[in-house]
């Protein structure tokens, strides 16, 4: 999986029924998945029928904490946040290549597992990073402003990434470590402009040996 793919997968998924390649505000059925901006445009009242008790602001809310902070991009995978000090989940094969950077001859973590028992004994996961999406808007007005009809796919396409290039430069801000990741949505349809924050400091706190974390592949790992 890429990693832009990755990234929307993180948001998406946690997020249960709220993502969707269908605009909602084009299409509205009993079911589907939503874009998380879009979660106003969701039948409420029939939704708390149904069971819902949590307001959709505690769901996705750019403005203060909701379940889209929970959610965590791990080296380009999914997890997910466990507790209010930084503890995380992950897939097994996400954290693979740090265990494995992290053992020697003497000490194969990658095989055996690990556990770290203090908060000193927690291994760095080398050149991992984990990434919070702070929030998500659509751009695809301006992403599409430099688009003209009598452009060749090859033009349109150019004119696009130009585009995109420069609004992802511009929405930056790496001195507080906040990335900017436009993706396109509805194969092209629209663009939407997720903003991360990039934590640096990861660790291994916990991994089971391989038999176990590798136990079942893919279908039963996931």
């Amino acid at each position: 999986m890429s990693l832009t793919r990755s990234r929307a997968t993180a948001l998406f998924v946690s997020l249960l029924l709220f993502t969707s390649f269908i605009p909602a505000r084009v299409v509205l059925g009993d079911e589907g998945m939503f874009l998380p901006d879009r979660l106003d445009d969701l039948p409420i009242k029939k939704l708390q029928q149904m069971g819902l008790k949590i307001p959709l602001t505690d769901i996705y809310n750019p403005n203060g904490p909701s379940i889209k902070d929970a959610v965590v991009i791990v080296d380009g995978g999914t997890g997910e946040f466990l507790s209010s000090e930084g503890l995380l989940l992950t897939n097994h094969h996400v954290a693979f290549d740090a265990l494995v950077s992290a053992s020697d001859p003497n000490k194969d973590y990658a095989t055996n597992g690990y556990l770290a028992k203090t908060r000193a004994e927690e291994l760095p996961a080398k050149d991992y990073t984990a990434q919070i999406t702070l929030d998500m808007k659509d751009v695809t007005s301006e992403v599409l402003s430099g688009v003209t009809d009598g452009m060749t796919s090859q033009e349109r396409a150019s004119a696009i990434a130009s585009k995109v290039r420069s609004l992802q430069i511009t929405n930056a801000n790496p001195a507080e470590g906040i990335t900017a990741q436009i993706m396109p949505m509805n194969e092209g349809l629209s663009y939407y402009l997720f903003h991360y924050l990039t934590l640096r400091d990861v660790r291994i706190v916990y991994a089971p040996p391989k038999n176990i974390g590798f136990f079942g592949g893919d279908s039963d790992n996931f």
